[in-house]
């Protein structure tokens, strides 16, 4: 029976507990867990890579759960394990998740083997996930189907807010890097892309959660807070939200908001909203 060292990374999030029951829930396997509790964002990433490595000769692989994650498969452990014993050369394999947010799959769960090194930035705070491995399409198995994990399922407000924050952020840095580095251009594309579809769904559906993400967006966008405001548990995010998000009632406010994001994000990345330009007609129609 393969042994699993599970690292679950946990500041505010609402669904810990029930992240925690899924983990432990895992079957055909021998899973040990540990809990890294509300440390910034590369702290926490800092602690769980240095924990795993110190582990390595009791685990056959480790998997980094966010708090935000419900594993609703409880053979999915089982199944890294059996990838990794097939394919000897892989030293890492993810997952995407069902973003509850985006109602689609995105990137992702990661699992590493026992003998993955982590060599860091020590300077890079907003790709915290970023893989040292340098010939990635040989030992970084990706797959696209759905493995039974669902991505923040029963989010409080200000996860997401947050999420929409930090999404804000991740594209912010991808386009800024857009003739530098290729692979971050293009991630920050999949996070334009996501906050877009969850603008057009907020519009469809009214749901508050994706109100919320939007406002997220809207307070970068502005200026607000910026990627030195990126952890969970920082003052100036949490007291912004409070003040200027959760406290604010007017559906109508909330709205013009989120129109001034889908425009400034069409203003702002121009590479980016190529796609998106036909459908800005149609929305001013919507609104005006």
């Amino acid at each position: 029976m393969k042994k699993v060292l599970a690292g679950v990374m946990h500041t505010i999030e609402n669904e810990f507990e029930s992240c925690i029951q899924s983990v432990q829930s895992q079957k055909q396997v021998h899973v040990t867990y540990f809990v890294i509790h509300d440390l910034p964002n590369r702290q926490a990433h800092d602690k769980l890579y240095d924990t795993f490595m110190k582990e390595n000769a009791y685990h056959d692989f480790f998997v980094k759960v966010d708090a935000d994650m419900v594993l609703k498969n409880d053979l999915f452990f089982y199944t890294i394990g059996e990838i990794f014993n097939d394919h000897p050369e892989l030293m890492m394999v993810s997952f995407p998740v069902y973003d509850h947010f985006s109602e689609k799959l995105i990137n992702g769960i990661h699992s590493f083997r026992n003998t993955f090194k982590w060599d860091r930035d020590p300077n890079e705070n907003i790709y915290t996930d970023a893989s040292p491995i340098s010939d990635r399409k040989k030992m970084h198995l990706k797959l696209k189907q759905n493995a039974g994990v669902h991505h923040c399922p029963n989010p409080s407000p200000f996860q997401a807010f947050h999420y929409g924050m930090h999404k804000a952020i991740k594209v912010d840095a991808g386009y800024n890097m857009r003739n530098a580095q290729a692979t971050r251009y293009r991630m920050g594309l999949k996070h334009y892309s996501t906050l877009m579809r969850i603008f057009f769904l907020s519009l469809k559906s009214g749901h508050l959660q994706q109100i919320y993400v939007l406002e997220g967006v809207y307070a970068v966008i502005k200026n607000k807070l910026t990627k030195e405001n990126v952890s969970y548990n920082d003052l100036e995010a949490i007291s912004y939200f409070k003040n200027s998000v959760e406290n604010v009632f007017s559906i109508s406010k909330r709205k013009r908001r989120s129109i001034y994001v889908f425009f400034a994000l069409l203003r702002d990345y121009p590479r980016y909203s190529l796609r998106y330009v036909s459908m800005a007609k149609r929305i001013k129609k919507l609104f005006s």
